[in-house]
């Protein structure tokens, strides 16, 4: 009865009640509707992205079967699940709409009743979106008929995108996003956002959007494309803005190994460009450690994309490094001898091939600096018959230079067509043995010693190899024959120049048998001295070392004299 009788009280007004505290009732709802918008904004999401992820595959297969056979889309549950299916196959490793010109355009002409209805024609729309960042036509390079549809649904999604929005009502977050990103459907879908990521900004604050609202997944060519679009972003700025981003280029292919070969390609022609291409170690260092050396026959096929100059200049940046470190690291007796290693990166640009023999414990070393240099000399070294030996072989024009650690040891030189060895297997280092380095049937032997650097600068002269500061002036200059009366087995420096830049001098208009005539004309195709001495009862002579024209000498009958010449008794 108590509280009946209150209850009266405050009916009438007798009791006055307590003022509610709205600050505790707003706290208390508000958790609920947040949770409220939570899910409004999870099932928006689930409603407009249905027709793609949401739709089991079956049931796209189904749809996709039956608009094969019939090419109409009799329902809009159907239209929705072709759009979203048009880069699946309708049989394992069979062909998808994607691959075949009639369907995929009658798929296009399908929409056309929901076309006008923004509601509907979104549903669509975001299947086509699903379909055109799955379907990758890289991946088929030679399928001309999906990459031309491929285009076509990339035109297609652009002239459409004005269509998904309807005024006064509301559109889905993902269609506002689309218009903001057109540039998507475009002929550099990729360019800005790659520019915009080169340029400094936040890649997650580039990308968030676009990932979530439009449901580009990890595995689309976007991201590939991304990568790639950051390379040719770079590779299209001035020497001076260029280089900089190299470091952070390479760490970026090195995270994508199917991307490092297109990227590694660019990044290299473009710094081939660079006047005096200065050596960019990371540069070089990447090179070698996805593609190994440029000069190995096992690695052709990684470095056949490649122009003379990119991969040339990748060679020599690597052989001046193999002759610094081979005599500051490798010596046998441990000392750096930077008189040698001076001497022979004067011939990095007459160097053809370079091998190693080393010792076992080089082959085993522990030391950190020697298993980095190892693991760039992969494929170029052999082991020999001495521990602790090592020796560096040098392919120069037509003769092989070998050099050995220890600093006592002569430089041996051979004729690369005699080659008393092989070096590609094990070498031994006592005189004449099977596979020595050391062998009498050599063309000369040299003692470090005194002052022995234009010594053998003269004896390398005799054989067409000159220092790359001399070629370099002779390039600048017409062809001169430097080569005193009486001087003999020598190419002309001219020749020399030619072989070690690794231009091709034109075929001489000689052929047939012997005359002095087609001589003098073959001398001055490939500028070398010729001596006549028949009026004293001796030799027509010839001095040059280019194989082309050694060859036409031997046809004619020719013979050659190790150290002086070509000689012909008429």
């Amino acid at each position: 009865m108590k509280a009946i009788d209150r209850l009266q009280d405050m009916l009438s007004g007798r009791e006055v009640l307590p003022q509610p505290d709205l600050s505790v009732i707003r706290t208390a709802c508000a958790e609920p509707l947040r949770a409220i918008q939570q899910l409004n904004q999870a099932m928006e999401k689930h409603i407009w992205s249905a027709g793609t992820a949401s739709i089991p595959e079956d049931q796209i297969l189904e749809a996709l079967r039956r608009f094969w056979h019939s090419l109409t889309l009799d329902t809009f549950r159907d239209a929705v699940r072709v759009c979203a299916g048009l880069a699946l196959p309708l049989e394992q490793s069979g062909p998808s709409l994607m691959d075949d010109s009639k369907r995929f355009q009658a798929a296009l002409d399908g929409l056309e009743p929901w076309r006008q209805s923004p509601c509907l024609f979104r549903r669509c729309f975001f299947g086509l979106m699903h379909s055109y960042f799955t379907c990758d036509p890289e991946t088929e390079p030679h399928n001309t008929v999906k990459r031309e549809n491929w285009r076509r649904l990339r035109d297609y999604l652009r002239g459409n995108s004005g269509r998904l929005l309807e005024t006064g009502k509301i559109n889905p977050d993902w269609a506002h996003c689309l218009q903001e990103h057109v540039r998507l459907f475009g002929p550099e879908p990729c360019a800005f956002y790659a520019q915009a990521i080169l340029n400094g900004d936040e890649s997650d604050a580039v990308l968030k959007p676009l990932r979530e609202q439009l449901h580009i997944t990890a595995s689309s060519w976007f991201h590939r494309e991304l990568v790639l679009g950051q390379v040719k972003a770079a590779v299209a700025e001035v020497d001076a803005g260029f280089r900089p981003l190299l470091g952070r280029l390479l760490r970026l292919l090195e995270d994508n190994t199917l991307l490092r070969s297109p990227g590694l390609t660019l990044l290299l022609e473009r710094y081939a460009r660079i006047p005096g291409q200065p050596l960019h170690s990371e540069l070089r260092d990447a090179a070698v450690r996805w593609w190994q050396n440029p000069w190995l026959p096992s690695t052709a096929a990684q470095w056949g994309g490649m122009s003379h100059a990119a991969k040339d200049m990748v060679a020599g940046w690597l052989k001046r490094e193999f002759i610094e470190s081979f005599f500051q690291k490798l010596a046998q007796d441990g000392n750096n001898d930077s008189r040698r290693a001076k001497f022979w990166l004067r011939y990095v640009k007459s160097m053809g091939d370079v091998r190693f023999a080393l010792g076992y414990n080089w082959e085993y070393s522990r030391d950190r600096d020697v298993r980095v240099l190892l693991e760039k000399m992969k494929g170029l070294y052999k082991s020999m018959d001495r521990a602790d030996g090592s020796a560096f072989i040098m392919t120069l024009g037509d003769v092989v230079a070998v050099e050995f650690g220890k600093q006592d040891n002569r430089l041996y030189v051979y004729s690369r067509d005699k080659l008393p060895f092989d070096p590609g297997k094990h070498m031994a280092t006592y005189v004449d043995v099977h596979n020595s380095l050391k062998n009498n049937a050599n063309l000369f032997k040299f003692t470090h010693y005194g002052n022995w650097e234009p010594n053998l600068e003269g004896r390398l002269r005799q054989y067409g190899i000159s220092p790359d500061d001399a070629a370099t002036v002779r390039r600048r200059q017409p062809p001169v024959n430097t080569i005193s009366v009486g001087r003999v087995g020598a190419a002309t420096d001219a020749v020399a120049a030619g072989q070690s830049s690794g231009n091709t001098l034109p075929r001489p208009a000689v052929a047939g048998s012997y005359s002095f005539d087609k001589l003098r004309q073959l001398a001055k195709d490939y500028n070398f001295r010729i001596e006549d001495r028949t009026a004293q009862g001796g030799c027509v002579w010839a001095y040059t070392s280019h194989p082309e024209a050694r060859r036409r000498l031997t046809s004619w009958g020719f013979r050659y004299k190790d150290s002086k010449g070509w000689w012909l008794k008429p």
